[in-house]
C-alpha cells in the first residue's frame, strides 16, 4: 500500500513495520517510504547501527522507538537522530507515564 499512499499524499511516508533486515529498508525505499520505524527492543546493537546506516545511505530517516533507559542509551550510542519514546512496556503492556522524564537526561538536546 505504500506506493499508492505515496502517490496520493504530499507529506513524508513512514513504513511502520518490524524491520530487522536491510532488504526491508531497500523495499521501503522502493515503495516510496521516506522513513522507517526501527524498534530498539527487537534489534541487537550491530543490527541497529547497520540499519541506521543503510537507511541513511538511501536518504531515509529513521524513527527509533525506545521503551526503557537501557534502550535509549543504546539508541543514542548507535547515532539515531530521531527517537520516539513508547511508555508502554512491550512485555507487560503496563504504562510508565514517568518514562519521558527518566529519559530526558539521556537523550541529547540535538536529537528529535
Amino acid at each position: 500500500y505504500l506506493t499508492a499512499i505515496k502517490a496520493a499524499v504530499s507529506v513524508p511516508v513512514l513504513r511502520k513495520d518490524f524491520i530487522v533486515d536491510e532488504y526491508q529498508v531497500y523495499e521501503a525505499r522502493a515503495w516510496g517510504a521516506d522513513a522507517i520505524l526501527l524498534i530498539c527492543a527487537i534489534l541487537r546493537d550491530e543490527q541497529l547501527r547497520h540499519l541506521l546506516k543503510v537507511a541513511h545511505d538511501q536518504r531515509m530517516h529513521c524513527l527509533v522507538e525506545v521503551h526503557s533507559v537501557e534502550e535509549a542509551q543504546r539508541t543514542v550510542a548507535a547515532g539515531a537522530s530521531i527517537i520516539g519514546v513508547n511508555s508502554r512496556d512491550l512485555v507487560t503492556f503496563h504504562m510508565n507515564p514517568n518514562l519521558i522524564r527518566e529519559l530526558r537526561h539521556i537523550i541529547p538536546a540535538d536529537r528529535v
